[in-house]
């Protein structure tokens, strides 16, 4: 039998999670091809470093990928 402990989650990834899961707040709209997703600027920049790279270098309001 394999057990599995739960770690408690941390205030920051309750943070994150509520950002994820809520549109509320959200600062940035992706398109993809015809659909909106609403998003968190800053969830995007500590998720990837992609996106942490492209809003920091401070391009325009509208980005095109």
């Amino acid at each position: 039998m394999i057990e599995f402990a739960l770690k408690e989650e941390t205030e920051e990834e309750s943070r994150f999670k509520s950002l994820f899961m809520n549109n509320e707040g959200s600062d940035i709209t992706l398109k993809v091809q015809d659909k909106e997703i609403p998003a968190h600027k800053e969830v995007l920049i500590k998720r990837s470093k992609y996106f942490a790279g492209l809003f920091n270098s401070n391009q325009v309001n509208k980005i095109f990928i």
